[in-house]
């Protein structure tokens, strides 16, 4: 592990989930991040969240109980045993998200007996769940298998957006180029002189050392462990906003790919660089600890993270816990969620404040690595403060209280 992460006693700061926006906006100029809210009072609508899977009909009621992930619906009758047999099969190979296999079963089912609606159903439902998992990797593919499913399912009004959002963002990164390293794949507008000459280059290499720099933090380091290399796109501004839906207060966004917005890139250096690094804290708690890490540890996290030098933590740390004296704190269980449904500007300064004085003084107490289960336990269903309370055999609650009593 490198030195930036044995003491347990640094001071030391920085999605939606899917979502997670990295704001440009700077309150009063005093540093910190706003997500959410566009400081007009307003909330801009966060990155959409990607539909559920939907329930899969089944075929046969006298079959055996079906591999169930908790949606399947109870089989039709009339389908001869082998049809339903390999329906059957299908699903358990898609539950266990072997997409390519479950999909050849789906569509055998589907020509031996067309006008079984439920066979239909599932091979859309299939393609619909594999061009989720793919389409950050495989936009293209992803966007022709979605395609292909609302064809197959029309009923299916919640793919419709979804199709939607997958064009615009399609024909937005048309003309892009594309350049890889070890752990990213980068798109980009290449008529852009100064990303095509050498700014590509400095953004993999920003990323590779930020890979490196949380794969030691985390213990893991994903694509090794056989996750898709994670995705990053550059945009001109008007193409992130009608990607993400979101204006000028964001300066970036994670909903599976990382998206940052690139008006000048050599004046905006610094800022990429950190706004980079902040979604993929994101990236990585979402890979070790699933979608259900609390909202102010996710934030507080990748505010802790993100700076690349100890004495801009500590600024950052500092300069969070002044803006917090004299003022009441939100409660801790209503910052669960993502912190980008929080309305009004001093609402959302104080939760991002908040988070990051809190994982600060978690870190400087109790030692960073104790962060780590916190996240990683979220996967397993135990919340932040179970992992808290095994592991220190002391309430989070109590420590809570300690860190806003100190301020």
């Amino acid at each position: 592990m490198s030195s930036r992460y044995k003491s347990a006693a640094l001071i030391l700061i920085p999605v939606l989930v899917v979502g997670s926006l990295w704001a440009l906006n700077r309150f009063g100029g005093q540093g910190g991040d706003i997500r959410g809210s566009n400081g007009l009072g307003n909330s801009p609508p966060p990155v959409e969240t990607l539909p559920a899977p939907a329930s899969i009909p089944t075929t046969d009621k006298q079959a055996d109980p079906l591999p169930s992930d908790g949606s399947m619906q109870a089989p039709a009758p009339g389908i001869g045993k082998q049809l339903n047999d390999q329906n059957r099969a299908a699903i358990g190979l898609l539950n266990e998200k072997r997409y390519a296999e479950a999909e050849s079963l789906f569509r055998k089912c589907l020509e031996a007996d067309p006008d079984e609606s439920a066979f239909a159903f599932n091979l859309a439902e299939c393609l619909v769940r594999r061009a989720l998992a793919e389409f950050d990797a495989k936009p293209k593919p992803s966007f022709e298998a979605l395609l292909e499913a609302i064809t197959l399912a029309p009923h299916r009004e919640d793919l419709i957006g979804l199709r939607d959002r997958w064009s615009k963002i399609l024909d937005a990164q048309k003309d892009f180029a594309e350049d890889q390293s070890l752990h990213f794949v980068l798109q980009y507008d290449g008529a852009r002189d100064e990303l095509l000459s050498q700014g590509y280059l400095d953004v993999l290499q920003d990323l590779e050392a930020a890979y490196q720099d949380y794969g030691e933090f985390f213990d893991i380091f994903p694509v090794e462990a056989g996750r898709a290399k994670f995705a990053v796109v550059l945009y001109d501004r008007e193409a992130f906003d009608t990607v993400t839906g979101i204006g000028e207060w964001a300066g970036g966004a994670y909903d599976g790919t990382i998206r940052v917005p690139v008006r000048n890139f050599q004046r905006d250096r610094a800022r990429i660089r950190e706004t980079l690094r902040h979604e993929l804290v994101h990236a990585f708690i979402e890979e070790v600890g699933g979608k259900k890490v609390p909202g102010w540890l996710n934030e507080g996290l990748a505010q802790y993270l993100s700076p690349e030098h100890d004495g801009a933590r500590a600024t950052e740390v500092q300069s969070a816990l002044n803006r917090m004296r004299g003022k009441t704190p939100l409660a801790f269980e209503t910052l669960t969620g993502t912190l980008a449904g929080l309305s009004g500007t001093e609402t959302i300064r104080m939760a991002y404040d908040q988070s990051l004085g809190l994982t600060n003084w978690i870190a400087y107490h109790y030692g960073e690595r104790t962060l780590v289960p916190m996240i990683t336990d979220c996967k397993n269903g135990k919340t932040p403060a179970e992992s808290f309370q095994r592991q220190l055999n002391f309430a989070l609650s109590a420590a809570t209280q300690d860190f806003l009593d100190s301020l």
